[in-house]
């Protein structure tokens, strides 16, 4: 028996029998215990005796502890009992005998989509419990989450341990010396820095672990905490359907919202991640993405042409039904008013065709012509920002161009018909340089000026080891800002340029088309101009952030 088994033994008196010792943590030791007055097994964890020193840290232990006991969610972990003595502060709670969340991705790698999708939404349904009671977790991770059942139900735990052990008035995730609380690779951008925290960061968390579900692997790694910490503050989150195509689109748009790098771009509250996440997925689908050519697979076919092909042979038939029906019945009725239906279906599908640059040629051709890249840019305010609108005009300008080919003299027409594709890869690289720019745009807050201002405020700080490893992430970011901003400089000059050549192009056609076939030079020098600036190249890939010479 070690001394904080007797130390245990002692404080807890005759009320429960301490068995072994079942885990341990950075901040506490958890035992398996036997609870002699009401029979039954219960699991007691014991905050670290280094950090309960302090009555002041004691006191706050319990009060965090308190709160969490009266919650009351089938998937939150009860705390039965809290207690003190001996310079110890431990909770008592049910034994769980399932494994945790942790050691089951260690032995499967990654989770089938709908048991990680359950998993998200129990715990999503925990978090929003203890938020709706003003408790912030501050350390979501698979190690807190455990697994209990046959068909195992997520259990969240450890509650209030973080807050317990940071004692600043702004909640920010700092130990009295300025170290950082969290597991790095779990933390929130603003938790990563040292920034006042609320239940967004938990939202950021939890993304992290719905990644990890899905993916087999957290979104960012490293070789040093400092390392994983920039990451998390300068570093958009991949896509989870890189890794896990078979994401439905609902999921990981939701999951891609929780690691948004602002608490405000995220999910306000676990109670609406927790309605998109059982929404059905086709209606989050319209909910997040406005798009003028994308939604949802009709006939369960990806293909618009095809589609639209299955569309009309559907209502073809559909109306010699119509006309079957009115000649049983002797009196016409259904042909007019299927055919009035089908015109309205049809006129509006074709438009979404027409938007997205096909034509009735493409319609009725079966093989398309090669080298021709039909536009498949969607549109998602999420994904572009504050550049939504100017990708939207662009769109409308590569319809437009499609439009106007089609009424030019056959003389100009197949020139302007064999540029199409280059119209499409310079809508397909302006949409890439204007998810780049907004990725970037978002990265770069804050900017230098408020870096400086924090390095300046921690350097003013009595020296500590939470000081040097804050002062260490600042610098970092600082590098990485000033790296980021030549590279928002130039993605967006390359969106400029390509927006640019687009709309020159249109402006030079409906010229052309309007003067006769004057202005046939301008039309080629513009098409000359659209074609250099789609040979200009493209944004460099995002590069590692590397450390400062002084960090």
């Amino acid at each position: 028996m070690t001394s904080l088994d007797a130390r245990l033994e002692r404080a807890l008196g005759g009320g429960y029998e301490v068995r072994r010792l079942i885990g341990h943590g950075g901040f506490a030791t958890v035992y398996s215990a036997f609870d002699t007055q009401l029979k039954r097994d219960v699991a007691i964890k014991v905050l670290r005796p280094e950090l309960a020193t302090e009555p002041v840290m004691r006191e706050r232990f319990r009060r965090e502890a308190e709160a969490v006991a009266r919650l009351r969610h089938p998937n939150i972990v009860p705390i039965y009992a809290v207690g003190e003595g001996d310079g110890l502060a431990w909770y008592v709670m049910p034994l769980v005998t399932g494994e945790s969340l942790r050691a089951r991705l260690e032995r499967e790698g990654r989770l089938p989509v709908a048991l990680a999708s359950r998993f998200l939404i129990e715990a999503v349904g925990a978090l929003g419990a203890a938020h709706r009671a003003g408790l912030v977790h501050r350390d979501i991770k698979p190690d807190n989450i455990l697994l209990d059942g046959d068909a195992p139900s997520v259990l969240l735990t450890d509650f209030g341990i973080a807050k317990a052990l940071a004692g600043d008035a702004h909640g920010s995730g700092l130990t009295a010396t300025g170290v950082v609380i969290g597991t790095p690779q779990y933390m929130s951008p603003e938790q990563a820095s040292g920034e006042a925290v609320d239940q967004r960061s938990d939202i950021y968390s939890l993304g992290v672990v719905a990644y990890q579900m899905l993916a087999g692997e957290a979104p960012f790694s490293g070789g040093t905490v400092a390392a994983i910490l920039v990451k998390q503050v300068t570093e958009d989150a991949p896509t989870v359907t890189r890794r896990r195509p078979d994401c439905p689109p609902h999921l990981a748009v939701a999951i891609a919202r929780c690691l948004a790098k602002s608490p405000d771009d995220r999910w306000a509250s676990a109670d609406d991640l927790l309605a998109a996440l059982a929404a059905d997925d086709d209606r989050e689908t319209r909910e997040v993405r406005r798009s003028g050519g994308g939604g949802a697979p009709l006939f369960g076919v990806a293909d618009p042409l095809r589609r639209f092909r299955r569309l009309v042979r559907g209502v073809a038939v559909a109306l010699v039904a119509c006309l079957a029906v009115d000649m049983l019945r002797g009196a016409v009725l259904a042909v007019p008013l299927g055919a009035l239906l089908a015109a309205f279906v049809v006129a509006a599908q074709y438009g979404r065709l027409w938007t997205a640059g096909y034509s009735w040629r493409d319609v009725l051709t079966r093989k398309a012509r090669a080298g021709q890249i039909p536009s498949p840019i969607s549109l998602d305010s999420a994904e572009f920002g504050a550049h939504f609108a100017a990708i939207h005009q662009a769109r409308n300008d590569r319809a437009a161009i499609v439009g106007v080919a089609q009424r030019m003299p056959k003389a100009q027409r197949r020139r302007v018909t064999d540029a199409l594709p280059t119209v499409d890869a310079l809508l397909a690289r302006a949409a890439d340089a204007a998810r780049q720019l907004y990725a970037l745009e978002r990265q770069v807050d804050p900017g230098p000026v408020e870096i400086e201002r924090r390095l300046g405020s921690t350097r003013a700080e009595p020296p500590s080891p939470g000081r040097e490893q804050r002062l260490a992430v600042l610098e970092r970011r600082r590098e990485a800002v000033v790296a980021l901003e030549s590279r928002r400089e130039r993605a967006a000059r390359l969106l400029a340029d390509q927006l640019g050549a687009i709309g020159r192009l249109r402006a030079e056609m409906e010229r052309a088309l309007g003067g006769g076939g004057e202005g046939t030079e301008a039309l080629s020098a513009a098409l000359r101009g659209a074609e250099a600036c789609l040979r200009s190249g493209d944004l460099a890939p995002p590069g590692p952030v590397r450390a400062p010479r002084n960090a």
